[in-house]
């Protein structure tokens, strides 16, 4: 294929851009602990302070994704197979057959990397805290929950039911949050339309129409985020309460800044 090394280049660029986010992602955890423990935000000083432990979680979760990637190609490998092998197969009615298969191995990658996540943004206060690595900090909440698996088992029943409602309330919001901006992007961009439809062609139109777009659904997310952070900040808060009382040893320094003035 005379095309291949530059879809290689494309896929390669997209799949490091993705990492890097990903790691940044992985420093903002720290970063989201430090603010809301100390109620004081700071980010360029608690992201130059946890970007190698940041660096650590992001290895722990790659090797997971990894894995859990794995696990669903072994599942799905005879279906591959046989398009591989008999590319002529009708790929609808095959897909119904191991899809339901397909499905459950969905669901229960889905529940094991949901406890084993639960298991990580518990320990990242630990390791912040106690100043220890990931790994470690990973191993005491793993003995901590052996000696109290029940109330582990509370907390993630109880995590499941305030997910589940304050997703519904806060889903409301963002769509009237999306809904009323959204609503008045589409009435400017209708007028640019025909205001320039009188004037240039209609491919040009288009061409001046697109970053518009772009600029308006980024705004569009950016409120949604805006809009569900309040959801966010109280989960953290209800995960670093419950770990201070599940796990005494862990001194969490509520509202205590780093620098008294």
């Amino acid at each position: 294929m005379p095309d291949l090394p530059l879809i290689l280049a494309i896929v390669g660029s997209i799949g490091l851009f993705v990492l890097i986010l990903w790691y940044i992602s992985s420093v903002m955890d720290f970063v989201f602990v430090e603010s809301i423990t100390k109620n004081d935000v700071r980010f360029w000083e608690y992201s130059k302070k946890y970007m190698r432990m940041g660096l650590n979680l992001f290895i722990i979760r790659f090797v997971l994704a990894i894995g859990f990637f794995a696990i669903f190609i072994m599942a799905a490998l005879p279906m591959i197979i046989q398009i591989i092998n008999d590319p002529s197969t009708s790929f609808l009615p095959m897909l119904i057959a191991g899809g339901m298969s397909l499905v459950a191995v969905i669901l229960i990658i889905s529940i094991f990397s949901a406890i084993i996540y639960s298991f990580i943004y518990l320990c990242i206060p630990i390791a912040m805290y106690d100043k220890i690595g990931i790994i470690e900090a990973l191993e005491k909440v793993v003995a901590t929950f052996r000696q109290d698996w029940k109330q582990m088992i509370g907390y993630w029943f109880g995590r499941f039911i305030l997910w589940t409602g304050g997703g519904v309330v806060f889903g409301i919001i963002i769509l009237f949050l999306i809904l009323i901006p959204g609503l008045f992007f589409l009435f400017i961009d209708a007028i640019i339309y025909f205001a320039l439809s009188w004037i240039i062609q209609q491919s040009i139109i288009w061409l001046i129409l697109a970053p518009i777009a772009i600029i308006e659904i980024a705004l569009l997310i950016l409120f949604s985020i805006m809009a569900i952070m309040p959801l966010h900040v109280f989960m953290k808060y209800h995960m670093l309460l419950f770990l201070e009382k599940w796990r005494p040893d862990t001194t969490i320094p509520f509202f205590d800044l780093a620098d008294e003035s």
